[in-house]
């Protein structure tokens, strides 16, 4: 599944579990309702910052909104397996980004800017790993 419509049914399909309309979203996130409905529709997508403003307003974490197959009852019940060393952390997100990096024909589905944007969730993803689990960030 392509992940802008993936971003998009899990946006819609969490917004009417929450029983937030378009409305309400763009007021938490100061922004119009037409742009709220435009990113429903697919016709522009947000930046990194708004897809953060849309998770905070759904009280949810970004990457829930790029889960294929979300579900709630699913994300409550998702085990991250503890990362218990500096290193580990910084194998895992070398992992991921060596995977975005590759050019093979799953990659190629994401144009360069979906690439770009699939690493900032990743680095995104790999901080909060480290925050919660009380390592100093891999530099």
């Amino acid at each position: 599944m392509e992940l802008r419509k993936i971003f998009i049914d899990n946006l819609k399909k969490i917004r009417r579990e929450k029983k937030f309309s378009q409305m309400k979203i763009a007021e938490l996130c100061e922004t119009s309702t037409s742009y709220i409905g435009e990113i429903e529709i697919g016709k522009k997508f947000p930046s990194v910052e708004m897809i953060e403003k849309l998770a905070t307003a759904l009280n949810i974490k970004a990457y829930e909104l790029f889960m294929e197959n979300y579900s709630q009852t699913d994300v409550a019940t998702i085990k991250i397996t503890p990362i218990t060393t500096i290193d580990n952390a910084a194998k895992n997100n070398d992992d991921l980004f060596s995977y975005l990096n590759r050019s093979d024909e799953t990659n190629e589905i994401l144009s360069p800017k979906e690439r770009r944007f699939a690493k900032e969730i990743a680095k995104e993803l790999a901080k909060e790993l480290i925050n919660n689990n009380n390592l100093k960030p891999y530099k």
